[in-house]
């Protein structure tokens, strides 16, 4: 992860990074459902949804076959 990409675009990422921005501003006029909605959206994106893996779940197997 410490490699740069070759093939990156710094002024595509500036582009994108700006338009981020202004959807994160308007985030904060949406209202209602569409509001939760958008809320739901950003937590899923910031942190990944926990599997059984990393909460501490035992792997489970089936029986071996008689």
């Amino acid at each position: 992860m410490d490699l740069p990409i070759v093939s990156a675009d710094s002024h595509l990422m500036q582009i994108l990074t700006a338009h981020a921005d202004d959807l994160l501003a308007e985030r904060c006029s949406v209202n209602g459902l569409q509001s939760m909605v958008v809320n739901q959206l950003v937590d899923l994106l910031i942190t990944p949804p926990s599997t059984a893996a990393n909460r501490g779940c035992v792997k489970r197997r089936l029986p071996p076959p008689r």
